[in-house]
């Protein structure tokens, strides 16, 4: 869709070439109008996601097809005076940027805060929507706090340029950098906590304290002095000429406009006029807008660098329970397959073999117990983590009475379990080979219910694990690894975490990727002569629950 975004652009150009001749406008609103018409949808082009069945997100798509429409009612908005006809005017552009910041939210909710540069994208699309609030609340001539309308303008400005486009440029500074180093140096990550923060914490300062302002100012101003020095060390000597020399403008001049700001923040301070609002609009906003901005984003979109793994688009069930599971839930649901048979979580091991990793250096017995689940005993001890154990009664009311995830209180002793194994309709679900593992206590009290499978990608393959929660479902997926000898790890986080990997909840909605961290070690007990296994689970790094598992084989 570059080449749409681009023609809309010239047609935005057009349209503000044409408005500066046709309205009265004054040098802020010359600007504003030239961001809204030109810059923001290159922009926003230059953020395009795209899953790995090659679809859009939906809140892209709207937001690309609805931009040039918005953008020329809020164009007619300052055909007049700001009051409520130009307001009602500008409100398309506030849906417009509500819009983007669904798209932000969209991406950093199916992904997580990782990776760091693709954080920093997300962060410029969702400060997005604070540039269509001032905007429209400038159209209406609205007072806030003690606010001046060039104060308010100015405001507006900022989150359609500096607030916006500059973490994405971060986030393209860090996808080449990923490329080139695969891990991200500290000096950048350090850079980009404050061109993260910056924004939010000077508009906090504006509003409440100056010494604040100026001290975010300066956290902003040695975050993007960072960000040119990588800028300039990797980027612009690997580049084709033609996007060199406009990232070098951008970059040279980013420098210049930083100065303008300290500067005037300084002044601020001392309560002294050093560079008058005027002055700070002619030099420091014609610069941003034109060379910063416009420059900076041409440059980037004749060299768009991708993102290192493409975490969008990972297959999920389609399969939603409502507020009750229980252990019949497939079976009410007529999800069972009846034609199949399936007595095991995994048809063959070695389908997880792959490059680093391979299933015959397992330990036999766990080989076994994967291919043939239903031949093992199951009995657990459940040990809630310092913290928790009193989350856990309100938990355990809560999990009985949905009839999933129904864990054990603290410290009950070994749990003896029940279960089977079914083959479900892969055609309702949207995956492949689906079974279900349905988990009760001997007295018939669900304990868990969820639907395995495996998916394929980039050579790696995941366990992919769906359980009926909460009108979505709640899916794990896990990579193995080898632990010890001939031990097995299954984990929802890795090292690096550039995998699939991770916990998510998943409905129509939305999929939404959970700070849960979770890992399985089994192993052989030689001494016992049974297998084990340890189940670790963490919230926001901070570990809240051990299961123990002793898997006896069934003679």
């Amino acid at each position: 869709m570059k080449k749409k975004a681009v023609i809309n652009a010239g047609i935005g150009f057009s349209l503000w070439v044409i408005s500066l001749f046709a309205i009265e406008l004054n040098l802020i609103e010359q600007l504003l109008l030239f961001a809204i018409y030109v810059t923001v949808p290159l922009t926003l082009t230059l953020t395009e996601t795209v899953k790995r069945d090659g679809v859009l997100f939906k809140t892209y798509r709207a937001a690309f097809y609805l931009q040039l429409p918005m953008a020329v009612l809020a164009g007619l908005s300052f055909s007049m005076d700001p009051g409520v006809t130009a307001g009602f005017l500008s409100v398309g552009w506030l849906g417009f940027s509500i819009l983007v910041f669904l798209y932000g939210i969209s991406r950093l909710s199916a992904r997580g805060t990782r990776p760091l540069e693709e954080l920093s994208v997300d962060i410029g699309l969702i400060y997005f929507l604070l540039g269509g609030v001032w905007f429209t609340i400038s159209r209406f001539g609205l007072e806030v706090m003690d606010f001046s309308m060039t104060i308010i303008q100015l405001t507006a400005i900022h989150f359609h340029f500096s607030a916006f486009v500059l973490p994405i440029f971060n986030g393209m500074l860090g996808r080449f950098l990923t490329r080139q180093q695969n891990v991200l140096s500290k000096t950048y990550k350090l850079a980009t906590y404050g061109i993260l923060a910056g924004p939010i914490l000077i508009a906090i300062g504006i509003t409440y304290s100056r010494l604040f302002e100026f001290l975010s100012v300066g956290i902003f101003v040695i975050a993007l002095l960072i960000y040119c020095i990588l800028f300039f060390t990797h980027v612009i000597p690997k580049i084709s000429w033609l996007p060199r020399i406009l990232v070098f403008l951008s970059t040279s001049t980013l420098i210049l406009t930083l100065a303008f700001s300290f500067i005037y923040g300084f002044s601020r301070v001392l309560n002294v006029v050093i560079i008058p609002i005027p002055d700070m609009v002619l030099f420091h906003g014609i610069g941003n807008a034109f060379f910063v901005v416009f420059c900076g984003v041409v440059g980037w979109l004749l060299n768009t660098p991708k993102p290192h793994h493409n975490p969008y688009g990972v297959p999920f069930s389609r399969i939603h329970s409502g507020f009750y599971t229980g252990a019949d839930f497939f079976d009410r649901n007529n999800l069972v397959d009846p034609t199949r048979h399936r007595n095991s979580l995994i048809n063959t091991m070695s389908d997880y073999d792959r490059t680093g990793f391979g299933t015959r250096k397992l330990h036999p017995e766990i080989v076994s117990f994967y291919e043939n689940t239903l031949n093992y005993d199951l009995e657990s001890h459940t040990e809630w983590q310092s913290g928790f154990i009193t989350f856990s009664k309100l938990y355990k009311a809560i999990s009985r009475r949905i009839g999933q995830i129904n864990l054990p209180l603290n410290g009950t002793d070994h749990i003896r379990m029940t279960g089977k194994i079914v083959p479900l309709q892969s055609d309702k679900d949207g995956r492949d080979d689906v079974r279900a593992w349905i988990r009760t206590t001997e007295d018939g009290e669900p304990i868990f219910a969820a639907a395995y499978s495996s998916h394929l990608h980039e050579g790696e393959r995941y366990m992919n694990i769906a359980m009926p929660l909460l009108f979505g479902n709640m899916t794990g997926i896990l990579k193995m690894d080898l632990i010890g000898e001939t031990g097995l790890r299954l984990a929802s986080f890795t090292k690096h975490r550039k995998g699939d990997e991770g916990i998510y909840y998943h409905c129509p909605l939305l999929t939404l990727k959970l700070p849960i961290e979770e890992h399985f070690h089994v192993w052989f007990d030689v001494g016992a002569n049974t297998l084990r296994a340890n189940h670790h689970m963490s919230l926001l790094g901070k570990p809240f629950l051990k299961i123990e598992y002793k898997i006896s084989k069934i003679h």
